[in-house]
């Protein structure tokens, strides 16, 4: 350290210490040394990731968090203010239903007294004990919730009897939307306001819409090569899907099939699940080759990884509070993470020997 400068050589605005490389100014909690190397300048905390669960307000050496209408802020978090919200998912022959927090699987074909908050773009997996929100589907495989109507959608893939149906929660009898026109149907996203369902359909190569009736279907975008996830941003009227063909990417378009770009087209292999987290409005989307979580803003800026550490196959993805919620292709479990920083890893559903579609 001889020859270094010392404090005494520096005016710093709080403080000062000695370290290997000389002299250095510090500042209080809250505040940086600013390009001068002396001045402490307040810290923006809302521009840092994951600093609020929702919405920042920065002051002066500190930053307050608070929540949007329906939330409360409870331990660093915005939670629903609704009762236990339900994760709907799909098995290979069955639809399902589990609360998250009490991790009760509830028979919603029968009344209950709870409701149901859904969770974005639904999971897909197979597990066989879960109580049933419709059973004995040959080939069961996206899923969607309608949170106005309290509607359930799914996709049928039975060979020969491709089919789009839905189900009111605690009625009894599906009705099918789309019968025709289908080859292999993969994931579903639901329009609550407009009343449309969208789609992707793997081996025709198109995504398309339906109204929630299951009429005047139209093509959107054809010619893909492995069209999988799909999801809808309400605020700015667009809908995001996956392709994960030989040239892979996220696409995005307006609500009517207008301005289609692609929103994604690097760093990805295999993108399969997307979710929009409508409350912070970012995608968030899961790659089954490079076992990656990662998350992007509605206008295409701050990219961000989100679970990196672990090896894991996602299938269909959810975004809901502070959590993502996944589907494992290879594992035959549903797992959740923090949604800023993968952490808080947990297997919500473990059911060894199973075998996804």
């Amino acid at each position: 350290c001889s020859g270094a400068r010392n404090c005494s050589d520096l005016a710093c605005d709080t403080g000062c210490i000695m370290t290997p490389g000389g002299a250095q100014c510090f500042c209080q909690p809250g505040y940086k040394v600013d390009t001068d190397n002396v001045t402490c300048v307040d810290v923006d905390e809302c521009r840092e990731w994951g600093s609020c669960s929702q919405l920042c307000t920065n002051t002066e050496g500190s930053h307050t968090c608070s929540c949007k209408t329906g939330y409360t802020f409870n331990n660093g978090s915005c939670v629903t203010e609704n009762e236990e919200p339900i994760l709907f998912f799909a098995t290979m022959h069955d639809i399902r239903a589990m609360s998250i927090h009490s991790r009760i699987y509830t028979q919603v074909s029968e009344r209950h007294n709870i409701s149901w908050p859904a969770i974005g773009q639904i999971l897909a997996f197979t597990h066989p004990f879960l109580t049933q929100v419709e059973h004995n589907l040959p080939n069961a495989v996206g899923v969607a919730f309608d949170h106005q109507d309290r509607r359930v959608y799914w996709t049928d893939a039975q060979g020969g009897k491709e089919t789009i149906m839905s189900k009111k929660i605690n009625s009894y009898e599906p009705d099918q939307l789309v019968v025709n026109g289908l080859d292999m149907p993969e994931q579903l996203a639901i329009d609550e306001y407009n009343k449309n369902l969208y789609f992707t359909e793997s081996h025709l190569g198109l995504l398309g819409v339906c109204s929630s009736e299951g009429r005047g279907c139209h093509v959107l975008v054809s010619d893909l090569d492995q069209p999988r996830g799909v999801a809808i941003h309400h605020k700015s009227r667009q809908v995001f899907f996956s392709d994960w063909g030989s040239s892979p990417f996220v696409g995005r378009l307006g609500l009517d099939g207008s301005n289609f770009t692609k929103f994604i087209e690097t760093g990805l292999v295999w993108p399969n699940g997307l979710a929009v987290d409508q409350d912070t409005d970012r995608l968030y989307w899961a790659d089954s080759k490079l076992d990656v979580i990662e998350s992007i803003k509605i206008d295409g800026s701050d990219r961000r990884a989100i679970l990196t550490t672990r090896s894991i196959h996602p299938y269909s993805l959810a975004v809901f509070e502070d959590t993502i919620y996944w589907s494992d292709w290879d594992s035959y479990e549903i797992f959740s993470c923090n949604k800023f920083s993968g952490k808080n890893f947990k297997v919500l559903v473990k059911e060894a020997g199973l075998r996804p579609m």
